[in-house]
């Protein structure tokens, strides 16, 4: 019974971080789209948001977490 509730407490918090991440690699996509001359910590910044994301995004594909 616990180990059922912890994982689903553990999907929940899996669905959340991919749910920030994705509005942070978004928020520094636009940045990035943006700006005139775009730094290099930006294009780095853009480029590590969206490695975090596909990342995690990948590993709910693995275990089979689903959203709806």
């Amino acid at each position: 019974m616990r180990r059922r509730r912890l994982k689903k407490e553990t999907k929940k918090e899996l669905l959340h971080t991919i749910y920030q991440l994705q509005s942070k690699w978004k928020r520094a996509e636009r940045l990035l789209e943006e700006s005139i001359d775009p730094t290099i910590e930006r294009i780095n910044e853009e480029k590590i948001a969206r490695m975090k994301f596909m990342y995690l995004l990948n590993e709910a594909r693995r275990n089979n977490i689903r959203a709806i």
